[in-house]
């Protein structure tokens, strides 16, 4: 896919948090026609070599804009467009440099991120063996404090694109290209449940790179980066296109005291240690055991944390969120029979707040390990489990026909097989189909016809997209309320239809409507009027079945200039000078 079609993160709430403001008319969003011949690789990889399934705001262009971005209106002629997008990356750069530095986060904005997200990254970031005051100044920029859209709507803090385990949020993207300068898209952001998965799959993307490089940001692991400036230099280039990024970083590391994060994850299990003094350091309040465990918060919202066991030294500054897992090296039983787990240095959380994973019980077999490709076949999609167990169900469903890696399998307690295809996410067997078990390939069947149209997203909130072979995109999907062109149309074996939309990608018949409209066709040329002597025919602001009449009508025997032509429902019409005519009262001549 053409490197235009690539959306990037959250640029218009860093604008916002920064202080820049500005008033532009939503835009729908369009697919020029060249789009059909374009290779689907450059969805991941950009043409200099950046990676797109991670949007950066310091990327040149892509980020989502809100109706009250100031960005250039969709139809600007190149030359304008040009300089309107020079303008805007200045902009960006000014304000990204002033987020570095005086951000446009209150205080209280500042400390209540960082007492949430501190103990996460640092968990992450231990856990993948990179720095977590970048982690964090990453978290800081590309989110503006935890204030952007992405981060507020789907705990999305470094613009990663795509869905987790199902779960995503589409937003509007600006787009520039020489050919067709401004205009808008809409792509698919990961929506995570809490801040944490975040980190951890930020962590995971550093660690493990991308589809055609695992040791693509290898740069940034600790052992190959003496400094967090060596880590964030790895970044630059790859993570986000500017030439300022690591730069900007580093001000945000340097202007938060960051680094003082950094070496406590690897002794602390993911969390701070309060007491920086070596002397005069108070007993824990009570009886300590020595342990080796997992507690994973259970305590709605967030678990607090407490200075030795003190149920009156309760940390200000951080907490640990609602389902996340931390190491226990010790318990303390107060003298009041309390007992608190030790998950850092001298911090502890409530045993009623946690539950340890050695106290956990289950009916279920232990996994079984396969690498297959499950399909969901059921009609009304597939339930995810939180677990091999049929009363496990969650309130999320895997839509129909949607295609989902699995790794391993468990026998619940009904006797059905659960598939795990993410974290904590299991799909049963009766609703989906193994691709090992499948002996054809579906989309052999299908039957594909040319079929030039416009189609118009009836979906809420958006159209998922597909492949040829029936896969599910999770980089893009088609906003409700947008108009599309389409130039094929398939009939799968199950009678469904779909919408080819570009070069392989379809959207189902159920998500849009037809609009019965052909592309409309550049002509040069005149028509003659051939109406009633005396009287004269009417000319409609469009040629769409629902168009109205402007007032105006053409003489018969007079001769009008041509720019264009449409086919409509078998009818040609033609545009003259203040809207469009019905070709049957028209005798076209070619200049």
């Amino acid at each position: 896919m053409n490197k235009k079609w690539v959306a990037s993160t959250a640029l218009a709430s860093v604008l916002a948090a920064v202080g820049i403001s500005s008033n532009t008319s939503h835009v729908r969003a369009s697919v020029s026609a060249d789009d059909k011949s374009n290779d689907n690789d450059a969805e991941k990889i950009g043409s200099n070599g950046k990676d797109n399934s991670v949007a950066s705001v310091m990327d040149e262009q892509g980020a989502p804009v809100s109706d009250s971005t100031d960005t250039p209106s969709e139809g600007s002629d190149v030359s304008d467009a040009k300089a309107a997008k020079s303008s805007l990356l200045k902009a960006q750069s000014s304000a990204l440099t002033q987020a570095t530095t005086t951000s446009g986060a209150t205080s209280a904005q500042q400390q209540a991120f960082l007492a949430m997200a501190v103990p996460m990254a640092q968990k992450a970031s231990s856990q993948y063996g990179v720095y977590t005051s970048v982690m964090l100044a990453q978290a800081i920029l590309e989110s503006g404090w935890g204030t952007s859209d992405l981060a507020t709507e789907g705990n999305n803090l470094f613009g990663i694109k795509g869905d987790y385990n199902g779960s995503y949020i589409t937003m509007k993207t600006a787009e520039w290209n020489a050919s067709q300068g401004w205009y808008y898209i809409y792509a698919n952001f990961c929506k995570y449940p809490t801040y944490f998965e975040s980190f951890a799959d930020n962590g995971n993307k550093i660690r493990n790179g991308v589809s055609w490089d695992a040791k693509y940001y290898s740069g940034a692991w600790k052992e190959n980066a003496a400094t967090y400036k060596d880590a964030t230099a790895a970044l630059q280039g790859k993570y986000a296109t500017a030439p300022t990024y690591a730069a900007s970083l580093n001000n945000m590391i340097e202007s938060y005291n960051l680094t003082k994060y950094d070496e406590k994850s690897e002794t602390d299990g993911g969390a701070e240690d309060n007491n920086d003094n070596n002397s005069g350091v108070q007993q824990v309040n009570g009886t300590q055991t020595a342990m080796d465990d997992v507690a994973t918060v259970t305590k709605k919202g967030a678990a607090p944390l407490y200075t030795d066991a003190y149920p009156d030294q309760q940390v200000g500054t951080r907490a640990l969120a609602e389902g996340t897992p931390w190491k226990v090296i010790s318990k303390v039983v107060t003298p009041e029979g309390e007992t608190y787990y030790q998950v850092s240095t001298h911090e502890f959380v409530k045993a009623s707040d946690v539950q340890l994973k050695s106290e956990e019980t289950s009916t279920t077999q232990p996994p079984v390990a396969i690498s297959d490709t499950a399909t969901v076949s059921n009609t009304n999609g597939a339930v995810v489990y939180s677990s091999g167990d049929a009363n496990s169900a969650t309130d999320r469903t895997l839509p129909y026909k949607s295609s989902w890696v699995t790794t391993a399998y468990v026998l619940g307690d009904d006797g059905a097989k659960y598939y795990l295809v993410g974290t904590d996410s299991y799909v049963k067997d009766s609703d989906i189909q193994l691709a090992s078990e499948t002996n054809t390939d579906e989309s052999d069947q299908d039957v594909v016809i040319d079929y030039p149209d416009v189609v118009h997203v009836i979906a809420t909130p958006s159209a998922r997209l597909y492949n040829s072979k029936h896969q599910v995109s999770t980089y893009r999907a088609l906003a409700s309320n947008t108009d599309w062109k389409v130039d094929k149309k398939s009939t799968h074996s199950d009678g469904s239809i779909w919408y080819r939309v570009s070069s392989d990608e379809w959207v189902s018949a159920n998500d849009v409507q037809a609009t019965g409209s052909n592309y409309v066709t550049s002509v040069n040329g005149t028509v003659k009027i051939n109406y009633i002597p005396g009287y004269g025919v009417n000319v409609y602001n469009s040629p769409a079945s629902n168009h109205k009449f402007t007032g105006k009508r053409l003489a018969d025997g007079t001769t009008w200039k041509v720019t264009s032509k449409q086919i409509v429902d078998g009818t040609t019409w033609y545009q003259v000078v203040g809207g469009w005519v019905d070709g049957k009262y028209c005798i076209y001549t070619a200049v």
